[in-house]
């Protein structure tokens, strides 16, 4: 585990400059399916929910429930796709989903594929058997990341050019004024059993210490919770390196952005869930990885 020392980072997230205004973008959570629009395939319609259906016995356990909508026939997962703050806040409160207009990857970037050779460092030669292929993400036009630091000295500079990538190529940097600032969470009342119930989204990918929680265990990070479900992807595989021994870190599995849980809770928590939107749960934390936004779901209806 590498230290920071005082500093701390969120994100990065995706900005989209859009009609002279800059827009973050954050991955759409997924319980929301959709069907791709015929007439224009960069655009999603009849999107719907899913919400914990009825309990069935399964190879996770017995009377567990999984994510089910009685409008998911055809439809698929938004994984892949990105919501803007204002969007992510209709389906974080359980809004009117015609209103959101998820933006697909491919509108965001391509890849750049190259191939190449490894070269001797004396010899200045091509080394025999070493070719490689690689593939570059290229942003769009008006695409950027931004990464919001924490804990830098006061008149401490920004170099506006920085290596940046796998390949340590060049990339401008810029100095952006303000805050990310994540969704509030939508008013968690109890229900009729005394109990909130809420959804709990990742927004950068995440990396629990121990196993991922199962139907009835606690969120890590989140005391009180208990899971009811969950809809999730497949982890994304996360090194790095280490530059103080000059070597590789170990791949760790992550839960990718726009995970959700579904959570219930007593309902003397509701304040203090509440307040942890836009908070940091899990491992690495100060690198940017775990941040999280609070929503709602109702078991009663």
């Amino acid at each position: 585990h590498q230290k920071l020392a005082p500093l701390s980072f969120r994100g990065p997230y995706l900005v989209r400059e859009k009609e002279g205004e800059s827009e973050t973008l954050v991955p759409a959570p997924l319980n929301l399916l959709g069907k791709e629009s015929e007439s224009d395939k960069s655009k999603w319609e009849e999107l719907c929910r899913l919400s914990p259906g009825e309990k069935v016995d399964c190879d996770i356990g017995d009377g567990v429930r999984l994510p089910s909508s009685k409008d998911a026939q055809g439809k698929k997962s938004l994984f892949g796709s990105y919501l803007t703050f204002k969007d992510l806040e209709v389906v974080l409160s359980g809004g009117d989903l015609s209103k959101i207009s998820p933006v697909k990857a491919k509108d965001l970037w391509d890849f750049e594929f190259l191939v190449g050779i490894e070269r001797g460092f004396k010899t200045r030669t091509a080394l025999e058997g070493l070719l490689y292929s690689i593939s570059r993400v290229r942003l769009e036009q008006g695409i950027s990341l931004a990464v919001e630091v924490d804990g830098l000295e006061a008149g401490m500079g920004l170099q506006s050019t920085l290596p940046f990538g796998g390949e340590g190529g060049l990339a401008y940097a810029d100095k952006m004024n303000g805050t990310i600032k994540i969704p509030d969470a939508p008013e968690l009342k109890p229900s009729s059993d005394g109990n909130i119930r809420f959804t709990l989204t990742h927004l950068t990918p995440v990396h629990f210490k121990y196993n991922w929680p199962g139907p009835g265990e606690e969120v890590p990070g989140i005391t009180g919770s208990r899971v009811i479900s969950a809809c999730l992807e497949r982890p994304v595989w996360i090194g790095g390196w280490d530059s103080v021994n000059n070597e590789p870190l170990p791949l760790k599995p992550f839960l990718p952005g726009g995970s959700t849980w579904f959570c219930e809770a007593d309902g003397d928590r509701a304040e203090m869930i509440g307040k942890l939107s836009g908070e940091k749960i899990g491992e690495y934390c100060e690198f940017g990885f775990g941040e999280i936004a609070i929503g709602s779901w109702n078991d009663e209806q």
